[in-house]
């Protein structure tokens, strides 16, 4: 799970300042060998991957108690022509299923942030 915030003139560090919350990542507007050649947006991710928990539901709320008291602050980055979303991601195999309870989401649609999942069936 992660906060995504891109813009192909993104300055990550600006983003830092604003949200007061250091990244785990981030990238300067540029192209970039993870991502098509059309992808050139800069990145700024606050990330929560299996090294922190494997349960989806413990990822969620850490990335959630960072940022629910940044709802204005992310709105003004999406405002700002910022793309500003919460991503779920990884690798899923046969009947593979999630599930957020209605409060999670809730507190989703509360900050006004987007919610994309993007399922892998590739191990690599």
């Amino acid at each position: 799970m992660s906060l995504v915030v891109e813009s192909p003139n993104l300055d990550p560090d600006v983003v830092t300042e604003r949200l007061a919350i250091e990244p785990t990542s981030k990238r300067m507007p540029g192209p970039s060998k993870w991502r098509s050649p059309e992808d050139v947006n800069g990145l700024w991710l606050l990330e929560c991957d299996e090294r922190t928990s494997r349960k989806l539901d413990e990822q969620v709320e850490r990335i959630l108690s960072a940022i629910t008291a940044k709802g204005a602050e992310l709105r003004a980055l999406q405002a700002d022509g910022c793309e500003v979303y919460l991503d779920v991601f990884g690798f899923v195999g046969n009947g593979a299923t999630f599930q957020l309870p209605a409060e999670v989401v809730a507190r989703m649609a509360e900050i006004g942030i987007p919610l994309r999942v993007a399922a892998s069936t590739s191990e690599r």
